[in-house]
């Protein structure tokens, strides 16, 4: 990602910070691949891998990134025996 300013950005958990457009553009690429598995969808700063939360996507990416998130994430979900 490219070094901007940070003025009205995205903080992750980690407070981590990133301009909003090169956050967006990070959701789009890595959704766009179907890497939406915690351990993939992760702080893009080196060596950080706290996990993109979802309303971290909701709130970034556009309605049709945020559909093809839960779409991928959907196809990934497994039942446990927990859940019948």
């Amino acid at each position: 990602l490219e070094r901007c300013l940070v003025d009205g950005g995205i903080s992750l958990d980690c407070d981590h910070m990133f301009c909003s457009e090169c956050f967006t553009s990070y959701l789009e690429s890595r959704i766009g691949e179907g890497q939406v598995q915690e351990d993939e969808l992760a702080c893009p700063t080196p060596s950080c891998s706290t996990p993109v939360t979802v309303n971290q996507v909701r709130g970034s990416a556009g309605p049709k990134i945020f559909e093809r998130f839960l779409q991928f994430r959907m196809q990934l979900w497994k039942p446990s025996a927990e859940d019948g």
